[in-house]
C-alpha cells in the first residue's frame, strides 16, 4: 500500500494538464485479488505520463466526495452539503476552472458544474491519451458492460477502443446498484409528467419487498417486480387524466 500511495502522491501540479480526481470507490477498494499490475489510479497516472499528458492528484482528496452516492441513496441534505464542499475544493484544485478535472467513475462524472470542465477517464483515454501512444499489445476480444451513467454520458463508443473485437451483450442493462432507497422513478402520459418519486418513499423498502416475495415464488435472474410507484396509482388522482388510452 505504501508504494501505491507514493505513486499517487508523486504527481506534479506545475506540469499537469489536468486534475485527476480519484473517486471515493477507487480510494477505498483495492484491485481484484490475484491480478498482477497497477490498480486504476496508478494506470491512469502512468499512461497519462507516457502520453505526455500528465495529471495531478490533489493531496487533500481525503474527506471529499462528489455527493453522487448521497444523491443515489436519497439523502438530500447530505447531498447538498457534500456537493457544495466538493465544488469549493474543485474550484481550488482546477485553478478556478483553468484545468479540466478527470474523474474515474462515470456516475461521478455526471456531477458537473457550469464553471468546471469534467472529463470521464474513458473519454480522457480515448481522446487525449491514445492519439499520443503507440499500442504494442492490444486485446483481441472483450465483452463490455456500459453502466447507466456511461449510456447517459454517451461514452460507450469510447469504451470500444479497448480491443479489436468488442461485444456488447443485448442484456447489458442496469445492474441496479444505485437502487435501495434513492432510485428516482417517473411516469409520463402523452408527454406530460404525472408522477415523480424515489424508492425511499415506498411504504416497504426494496429489500423488504424482495425478502417477502422471495418467500413465495422463487426469484430468478431477469425477473421483474411490479410494486406500483412511490407517488401512488393513477386511479387516486383528482381530477382523473382525460384522453384516449389514459
Amino acid at each position: 500500500m505504501a508504494s501505491r500511495r507514493t505513486v499517487l502522491r508523486g504527481t506534479d501540479r506545475q506540469t499537469a494538464v489536468a486534475v485527476y480526481y480519484v473517486a471515493c470507490v477507487n480510494r477505498i477498494f483495492a484491485g481484484p485479488d490475484g491480478v498482477d499490475g497497477p490498480f486504476l489510479p496508478e494506470a491512469i497516472v502512468e499512461v497519462s505520463r507516457r502520453a505526455r499528458r500528465p495529471v495531478w492528484i490533489p493531496p487533500d482528496l481525503s474527506g471529499s466526495c462528489c455527493a453522487t452516492i448521497w444523491h443515489f441513496k436519497g439523502y438530500d441534505d447530505g447531498n447538498t452539503v457534500m456537493a457544495n464542499r466538493f465544488v469549493e475544493r474543485a474550484w481550488e484544485w482546477t485553478d478556478g476552472g483553468r484545468l479540466p478535472r478527470v474523474v474515474d467513475v462515470p456516475s461521478c462524472t455526471q456531477r458537473k458544474h457550469r464553471a468546471l470542465t469534467v472529463v470521464d477517464s474513458i473519454v480522457w483515454a480515448a481522446t487525449e491519451l491514445l492519439p499520443h501512444l503507440k499500442v504494442a499489445d492490444r486485446i483481441d476480444s472483450v465483452v463490455i458492460h456500459p453502466t447507466c451513467s456511461m449510456r447517459h454520458l454517451g461514452d460507450t463508443e469510447q469504451l470500444r477502443a479497448v480491443a479489436q473485437d468488442v461485444r456488447l451483450p443485448v442484456c447489458a442493462e442496469c445492474c441496479g446498484f444505485a437502487d435501495d432507497r434513492g432510485l428516482e422513478l417517473t411516469c409520463a402520459v402523452s408527454g406530460e409528467e404525472m408522477q415523480r418519486g424515489r424508492t425511499r418513499q415506498l411504504i416497504f423498502s426494496v429489500l423488504a419487498l424482495i425478502a417477502k416475495l422471495s418467500g413465495v415464488p422463487p426469484l430468478l435472474p431477469g425477473d421483474v417486480i411490479f410494486t406500483g410507484t412511490p407517488a401512488g396509482v393513477g386511479l387516486g388522482r383528482t381530477p382523473q387524466p382525460a384522453g384516449r388510452g389514459q
